[in-house]
């Protein structure tokens, strides 16, 4: 099952399973393994477990990770600041 992420992972961002697995670290490979590790982790699976699934340590999991609830934070701020500005846009013009 989890294979199947790895899978779909590599398709979505048309990387081969050798350079998923590999040492390189271009842009879309290291996409391809975030997304990776953002399905595996909705599965329920442990930083440890992931780690193994894709061929790394823990630790860069928990980094990803971090990375990831950043960037949705932020995306959520900027969301918040849009529709402010649009209301307040709304109430200027009422």
């Amino acid at each position: 099952m989890a294979n199947a992420h790895v899978l779909a992972a590599c398709k979505e961002n048309k990387v081969s399973l050798e350079d998923f697995f590999g040492p390189l670290r271009s842009r879309r490979i290291l996409a391809a393994r975030r997304a990776a590790i953002l399905r595996l982790r909705s599965l329920g699976l442990s930083y440890r477990a992931c780690g193994r699934i894709i061929g790394r340590d823990h630790t860069m999991v928990r980094y990803w990770m971090r990375d990831e609830v950043r960037e949705q934070k932020r995306k959520t701020m900027l969301a918040r600041k849009h529709w402010q500005k649009k209301l307040m846009e709304m109430e200027v013009a009422a």
